[in-house]
């Protein structure tokens, strides 16, 4: 088993939660900001496909108590370890390095040692030195410049570092022609990114063979993204014809363009008559994000109606689910006035039978700069 650095997007907390589920909650970690270190026998490519919230995967192959520590020799080393690493310098090679939780002065020392590097590896092949203006090179730096096994990363962790070298990054193409590319897309009934989707699925965990339902299907981003991670028994219900018919060409298209042979029931049904579709205890899963309001005409009254649907929602929730299954729900958090208004009546889901699970990394929030909705992302069992 060797011991990995994950580095977390922007929604951290989240992210985090989702890896420690996809590990089968190790015991053994340490997260701090956007990097968790925890150890893994998984391949780092085929996990990062799995994951919505990790940028980068890296393995950690170095411990210094002191950046100056790390010499011009150590890093060739690492670069010319075709054995362990499966690159040769050859052709025109590339390197390049990030630098997380350090200083400025710290980014200067490692382009100094960087150079040296280059100018010691000049003697054998042509040499280019990636950088950016900032100190991490972002997922698409390493990915175009091919940067794969050739990054370094150096991780500020207390009052010691760790040196990794990039074995994975999340593929940012992929993502956006899924959001993009197809068929149909709604911003009245939201406009859920894949990559939280995919967040919320794992937060549940890695069993594909549990009846999964998204009672508020909308487009069918869910759909899709549990399609893509391997779920076999898949359902979907919306009270709107028109997200029915948008999910079912959303779903036709992921088919076709990724080859895939799950299926998925769609069921046209308001979600207080789900026990009229399922029976009970059938269902084990649900994720979903439900109706959050008409962003275009958010009122101080639509917040007592979402509270009114979610309740409703909870109730019926119990008349299908079996006793393990579990929940993952988003309330919206609604900024109207310079005031934050929460759509989460805790005493009220719980009258329903319901406990939420809460996180280590406290509230699990998603948020894009400039929004008026706040996605509070919970996770809910069976008192």
């Amino acid at each position: 088993m060797s011991k990995y650095a994950f580095i977390l997007g922007q929604a951290s907390h989240l992210a985090a939660a989702e890896l420690l589920s996809v590990l089968n909650q190790p015991k053994n970690y340490s997260w701090q900001d956007n990097l968790l270190i925890a150890d893994t026998e998984l391949e780092p490519e085929s996990l990062l496909k799995q994951l919505g919230g990790t940028i980068k995967i890296a393995k950690i192959i170095g411990n210094y108590q002191n950046l100056a520590d790390f010499k011009t020799a150590d890093w060739c080393q690492y670069l010319r370890s075709p054995h362990t690493w499966g690159q040769k310098l050859e052709g025109k090679f590339t390197f390049g390095f990030s630098l997380y939780q350090g200083t400025q002065k710290d980014y200067q020392h490692l382009f100094k040692l960087a150079l040296s590097v280059k100018k010691e590896l000049r003697a054998k092949t042509s040499v280019r030195l990636v950088t950016s203006r900032e100190p991490i090179l972002s997922s698409v730096i390493v990915t175009k410049n091919n940067l794969l096994n050739k990054e370094l990363l150096f991780l500020k962790i207390k009052n010691s570092w760790a040196v990794a070298i990039t074995c994975a990054v999340q593929d940012f193409d992929d993502y956006g022609q899924r959001d993009i590319l197809r068929p149909e897309r709604d911003s009245r009934s939201g406009m859920l990114p894949p990559k939280l989707a995919q967040m919320m699925l794992n937060l549940a965990g890695t069993d594909k063979n549990l009846n999964l339902l998204d009672p508020f299907c909308g487009s069918g981003t869910i759909l899709q993204e549990a399609m893509l991670l391997g779920f076999k028994n898949i359902h979907g219900t919306d009270i709107s014809p028109k997200a029915i018919a948008d999910s079912q060409k959303n779903i036709d298209w992921l088919k076709n363009k990724y080859n895939l042979k799950n299926k998925v029931n769609l069921k046209l049904s308001d979600v207080q008559n789900l026990a009229k579709i399922f029976k009970n205890k059938e269902i084990d899963l649900i994720v979903t994000e439900p109706f959050m309001g008409d962003a275009r005409n958010l009122q101080e009254e639509t917040i007592l109606d979402l509270k009114k649907l979610y309740y409703q929602a909870f109730l019926s929730f119990a008349k299908i689910c079996s006793q393990k299954t579990k929940i993952v729900f988003i309330f919206p958090e609604i900024n109207l006035k310079n005031q934050t208004l929460n759509t989460l009546d805790k005493k009220a889901i719980a009258s329903c039978g319901w406990q939420q699970i809460h996180s280590p990394f406290g509230e699990l929030i998603y948020q894009r700069p400039g929004q008026t909705v706040t996605r509070n992302i919970t996770l809910w069992q069976r008192q």
